[in-house]
């Protein structure tokens, strides 16, 4: 990965802090990524209902990566002033903690850049990457999420904002943007477990994966869809059983289950070389684990 960088991680600050946090204040008015909690813009309609301020007009942007990355971001100087009342009142202060937290993991994972963090109540909990910003945000890579998300998830993030142009490429367009925010994730964990991870910090990961970004067992087969999705599309490269495997265990939120697939490098698409992630595909016998 070129020349390791030390103390990567740290806080977007200033100016840079401000803007970054009022462009995903302005995405998560729209309403309409993934990314943002769906309670945002509630929430907002129902604060400016009693202060009899409206609404600025809906942004362009779709995604975290777009609101980041635009060279321009316009907007009501009446909504600048709204945020800044937000800002000055304390929004995203514990991204300096997470920034700091992430020297704590007993990893030898390393990035090649520096990476920062941004923390937005407009974001859900799970990690969300821009990996070029506008020069108003900072001009650097940035992994975003919602207050509440653990710091190995920050962790896991910071690796996936290394691989996401890569895994993104070899996943097609037709694709939900959700499903692929999803693969880029768990091939993260495979580069995590590859490098090299201490088991305390490799149990806070998968527990948090877990619970973070695997579907919760109500959501109607969430993870059954997306899993048969990747395959119907040749992009597994693993064996049958295999992936029913993973499908129940995944269902069924195991964490033993994640860390196999991490091991395997299931989710890494067919085809894609990922640098300290070992294949382990089709090509192998497919046997039952014992007790499965």
């Amino acid at each position: 990965m070129g020349d390791l960088v030390e103390g990567w991680a740290r806080a977007l600050e200033g100016d840079a802090a401000f803007e970054a946090g009022y462009r995903l204040h302005r995405l998560g008015l729209g309403g309409e990524s993934y990314e943002v909690t769906p309670g945002y813009l509630r929430t907002e309609e129902q604060l400016r209902r009693s202060l009899r301020l409206r609404l600025p007009p809906k942004v362009a942007w779709t995604t975290v990566a777009e609101a980041l990355g635009a060279e321009v971001a316009d907007g009501p100087e009446s909504e600048r002033g709204w945020y800044q009342r937000r800002f000055e009142a304390g929004e995203g202060r514990d991204a300096p903690s997470l920034a700091a937290a992430m020297a704590g993991f007993d990893t030898r994972w390393k990035p090649a850049r520096e990476v920062t963090f941004v923390v937005s109540p407009a974001l859900r909990g799970l990690p969300c990457f821009a990996s070029a910003t506008a020069a108003a945000c900072g001009g650097v890579g940035v992994v975003a999420a919602g207050p509440g998300m653990p710091a190995s998830l920050w962790l896991l993030g910071a690796v996936a904002l290394g691989l996401e142009a890569q895994v993104m490429e070899a996943l097609p367009e037709d694709l939900p943007l959700e499903t692929r925010h999803f693969v880029v994730c768990m091939v993260a964990g495979s580069v995590l477990l590859g490098a090299g991870i201490g088991p305390a910090a490799l149990d806070l990961v998968l527990g948090d994966a877990t619970r973070f970004l695997i579907p919760p067992q109500h959501r109607d087969g969430v993870i059954e869809k997306r899993i048969y999705s990747l395959e119907k599309r040749g992009l597994l490269d693993q064996p049958p059983g295999e992936i029913d495997r993973t499908i129940h265990g995944l269902g069924r939120r195991r964490a033993d289950r994640l860390h196999r697939a991490w091991q395997r490098g299931f989710f890494v698409p067919r085809g894609l070389v990922v640098p300290g992630v070992r294949a382990r595909g089709a090509a192998e016998v497919d046997e039952p684990e014992v007790g499965d």
